[in-house]
């Protein structure tokens, strides 16, 4: 029994594996984005603990 495949016409794309790759893609560019790099999250976090201490300074300057 032969088989024969005709290779003169167009392939059809593998969409599945496109598909995939293409979330896979988004996925890894938000995980490496600048704004997720640790030295930014942690400037972010020191600025709301700084902004989180001055709030609570001035309500115990009121409270007095």
């Amino acid at each position: 029994m032969a088989m024969s495949i005709n290779l003169t016409g167009p392939l059809p794309a593998p969409y599945k594996m496109l598909y995939g790759l293409e979330n896979t893609t988004q996925e890894l560019k938000h995980l490496l984005s600048p704004q997720r790099a640790p030295a930014r999250l942690i400037q972010l976090a020191e600025g709301n603990l700084n902004t989180l201490v001055t709030e609570m300074n001035e309500l115990l300057t009121r409270s007095l």
